[in-house]
C-alpha cells in the first residue's frame, strides 16, 4: 500500500507525517522480518560454508528501504567450525590403523616348516576397518608353510639295496641242529632266479624243527644295517628243490602263483627279538636243490644295526638260505609272501 500525502499542513496533516515515518521505519511490520540482522545465520555452520547470514534476506521490506538486511553479519566466514572441524582429516581410520601392514600375518608364524606336510597357512591380517591408508591390512604372512616331509612322514630309506650272505658266521650264528654248507658253482652279481648256484659259494641248510629224529635248528643275520625306522622288503635268496614239502603240499592255502610251483615250506622271523606273527610260506619246485629262488618279506627295521632270526614251525623244516637282500618297500623280487595263520600248510 502507498502512504496518502496531503497537500496541507495541518494537525491531521503532521499525525499523518509521523504515520507515515513510523511505518517507513518498520517496513509496515512486516517486510524486514526475514532480515533482522540476518540472525539465526552462522551458528556452528556445520560443514563449513557459513550456511548463516544469506544477505539479510527480506531487504526492502514493505515501506522503506530495507535497512534491516545489514549484510548478516553473525554468519561472518562461518566461524565455529573452522575448517570443519569434529573431521580433522578423518580422523577414526587414521591411516588404517588395525591393518598396520598386515601385522597379523607376521611371516606366517603357524606354518613354521610344517613337519609332516601340516601346511600351516599363516594367513595373517586381512584387518577390517582400516580407512584410507592402510588398505584392510592384507598381511599374507609365511606363504602356507609349505612341507617336504614326504608322504605323511614316511621315513625316506633311499635306495638302499644291501646283500648279507647267510653263511657270514660271525656276524650270523647258526643253533642246533642248523649247518653251515658250501656249494658250486658260486653265483655271478646280481643274483638271478633260476641260476644254478650259490651265493659267496655257501649257504646255511637244516633250519628244522625238533621231530623226534633231530633237535631243532635256526640261524640268526647279524648286524642288519638300516638307515632308519621303516619297512622293508627283504628279499630270501634260497634253495627248495626235488618237490621236498616236507608236508607243506598246500602253501598254508595261499595261492601257488609260480610257475612248476608244487608246495612250500613255513618259516617263522623274530625281528630284533620280537616274534613276527604267523608264517611265510617260501614256494618249493622240481629239480635241483642247487637252484636259486627269491621270495619277499616286509620287515620293519630300525635305524642302525638289527637282527633276524629264521626258524621253522614245529614239525615243518625250512629252506636253505643263501643270502637276504633289504631293499625299499616295493623293490623286493618276487613273489612277495603274505603272512598266513596256517603254520603248518597241512
Amino acid at each position: 500500500m502507498r502512504p496518502y500525502i496531503g497537500l496541507r499542513r495541518s494537525a491531521i496533516g503532521g499525525a499523518l507525517i509521523f504515520a507515515f515515518a513510523f511505518v517507513a521505519a518498520s517496513g509496515c511490520g512486516s517486510g524486514s522480518s526475514g532480515g533482522q540482522s540476518g540472525s539465526g545465520g552462522g551458528a556452528a555452520a556445520t560443514g563449513g560454508s557459513a550456511s548463516g547470514g544469506q544477505t539479510g534476506v527480506g531487504g526492502t521490506g514493505f515501506g522503506g528501504s530495507g535497512a534491516a538486511g545489514r549484510s548478516g553479519p553473525s554468519g561472518a566466514a562461518g566461524n565455529g567450525d573452522a575448517t570443519g572441524s569434529g573431521g580433522t582429516a578423518g580422523s577414526g581410520g587414521t591411516s588404517g590403523s588395525g591393518g598396520m601392514s598386515g601385522s597379523a600375518g607376521t611371516t606366517g608364524a603357524a606354518g613354521a616348516v610344517g613337519t609332516g606336510g601340516a601346511a600351516g597357512t599363516g594367513e595373517g591380517g586381512a584387518s577390517v576397518g582400516g580407512s584410507t591408508g592402510g588398505r584392510a591390512g592384507a598381511g599374507v604372512g609365511g606363504q602356507a608353510g609349505t612341507s617336504t616331509g614326504g608322504q605323511a612322514g614316511a621315513a625316506d630309506v633311499g635306495n638302499i639295496d644291501e646283500l648279507y650272505e647267510a653263511e657270514a658266521i660271525p656276524p650270523n650264528q647258526i643253533f642246533g641242529f642248523a649247518q653251515l654248507a658250501k656249494g658250486t658253482p658260486t653265483c655271478t652279481k646280481p643274483l638271478t632266479v633260476g641260476a644254478s648256484c650259490f651265493s659267496a659259494g655257501g649257504y646255511v641248510s637244516w633250519i628244522v624243527s625238533e621231530n623226534g629224529a633231530h633237535p631243532a635248528g635256526w640261524m640268526q643275520f647279524n648286524a642288519i644295517s638300516a638307515p632308519a625306522n621303516a619297512s622293508y622288503d627283504v628279499t630270501f635268496w634260497y634253495h627248495c628243490g626235488l618237490s621236498d614239502t616236507y608236508g607243506d603240499g598246500n602253501c598254508g592255502g595261499q595261492a601257488m602263483t609260480e610257475p612248476k610251483q608244487t608246495g612250500c615250506r613255513p618259516h617263522v622271523f623274530t625281528v630284533n627279538g620280537t616274534v613276527m606273527p604267523d608264517a611265510y610260506h617260501f614256494p618249493c619246485f622240481p629239480g635241483s636243490w642247487s637252484t636259486m629262488y627269491a621270495a619277499t618279506v616286509s620287515m620293519s627295521l630300525t635305524a642302525g644295526m638289527n637282527t633276524i632270526k629264521v626258524a621253522a614251525p614245529p614239525p615243518r623244516d625250512a629252506v636253505d638260505v643263501d643270502a637276504i637282500e633289504i631293499l625299499p618297500p616295493g623293490k623286493g623280487h618276487a613273489p612277495l609272501i603274505a603272512p598266513n595263520k596256517d603254520l603248518l600248510g597241512e
